[in-house]
């Protein structure tokens, strides 16, 4: 996830904050419903069984920081906008240049129905010009290259022939308002297929992810806090930890809870990972282990109610988690042995890493290569996470994440 993102908001530890209601949590979903006057029956239908999933009162979610989280997101609500536009009401007039890194736009006119007048206009941002190309006419890489060619006004020609020809094929965009833009005009973040309006936004995912919380953490005794919180206009992570301490062997504690990821309009899931922050004197590192279940973004509601249930694994989870914890002894020294399983896996990751970040990955190796006196593995964790935490790029973080968890798992 990147900082550069029209609309992103960041929260860090929350352990001391106000837990939300039950009902503050319903009463968010009903808000994000109001900003979408154009909900297809389908999503209709969806959001009207998600709220039958768990029953409403006024009781006291018991997650602390979870009324901040609830704020961001209504904030961030009243930035979008969701509208399903047929071919002919969606008129592309020009491709203009993005003025950061002179990337081909696509600036367009959405009409009222009857044609009367424009109820918006603005550009895309993000991959949404060429979303729109491939799913309407597959002419995206053709087009781009014309435009590059000085072509610009044989493409809009073509595209304005084919939007005759296909006049009510629809699409679903979502737009975005950047602050009090003063001309009114939108950005459009991303297309939705003419197939399937269903997409599952961060506001559902964060109800279903609070109320299932809260079930577990009802059953299971556990009292759970906001870790951290990254969220953006399409993306969410949403770090949930117990505020209980368990002892291991060597000095080390351990903290368990629920991370929460999610992409909205992409085709894709929203993914529930354990998640465990590891504490030894003046270290600390938070690990994100294997997933607890997914939701895909095109399956039914019964088969999310389903998933929800596996909630219940979680304490299993961390009981085997623990154990490797303890085989790992996190607490000794780094062997040269262990630092080979430990970067040869990041330094391998050159999809993720930038040149930069990887180089500083090289740089912390050979430190600790070469180090007088040999550091803690858990030390050398830590480390690593804070090198991630500077890049502030959500992949590197979950990489980094991942991969030491891995190394736990397969020491």
């Amino acid at each position: 996830m990147s900082v550069d993102s029209v609309e992103h908001r960041q929260l860090g530890n929350q352990i001391g904050g106000k837990s939300a209601s039950i009902a503050e949590v319903f009463e968010m979903l009903r808000k994000y419903k109001e900003l979408f006057p154009q909900m297809t029956a389908n999503d209709q239908k969806i959001f009207e069984e998600m709220l039958k999933l768990f029953p409403i009162s006024d009781e006291n979610l018991n997650i602390a920081g979870s009324k901040a989280v609830l704020d961001v997101f209504n904030e961030l609500n009243t930035v979008k906008e969701d509208y399903v536009i047929p071919a002919k009401d969606f008129e592309i007039s020009d491709f203009p240049r993005s003025s950061g890194d002179s990337r081909i736009e696509m600036a367009f006119k959405c009409w009222e129905p009857d044609h009367k007048g424009i109820f918006a206009e603005g550009t895309t941002i993000y991959d949404a010009r060429k979303q729109y190309l491939d799913k309407s006419y597959k002419m995206n890489t053709f087009a781009e290259a014309q435009i590059e060619e000085g072509n610009t006004l044989l493409i809009l020609e073509t595209l304005e022939k084919l939007r005759g020809i296909t006049p009510d094929r629809a699409f679903k965009f979502r737009f975005l308002r950047k602050g009090k833009q003063e001309d009114g005009k939108l950005l459009l973040r991303s297309v939705v297929g003419d197939q399937s309006y269903k997409n599952y936004d961060n506001c559902e995912v964060l109800f279903l992810a609070l109320m299932g919380a809260y079930q577990y953490a009802k059953e299971q005794h556990v009292n759970f806090y906001v870790s951290s919180l990254d969220v953006t206009d399409s993306k969410m992570d949403l770090l949930l930890l117990s505020q209980d301490t368990t002892e291991l062997e060597g000095g080390v504690h351990a903290q368990v809870g629920l991370a929460i990821r999610n992409s909205e309009i992409a085709d894709g899931s929203a993914n529930f990972e354990l998640l465990y922050k590891l504490d030894y004197r003046e270290s600390t590192v938070t690990l994100s282990d294997s997933s607890v279940f997914t939701i895909n973004h095109g399956w039914r509601l019964e088969t999310i109610a389903e998933r929800l249930k596996n909630l219940s694994r979680l304490h299993e989870a961390s009981n085997q988690v623990f154990l490797a914890v303890n085989a790992a002894k996190l607490y000794e020294p780094a062997s040269d042995a262990s630092l080979a399983k430990i970067f040869n896996p990041l330094l391998r990751s050159k999809s993720i890493l930038t040149e930069k970040t990887r180089e500083e990955v090289v740089k912390l190796r050979t430190e600790a290569e070469t180090a007088d006196q040999v550091e803690t593995l858990l030390i050398l964790f830590s480390k690593l996470e804070d090198l991630a935490a500077a890049t502030n790029n959500q992949e590197v973080i979950w990489t980094i994440r991942e991969a030491l968890s891995k190394y736990i798992r397969n020491r």
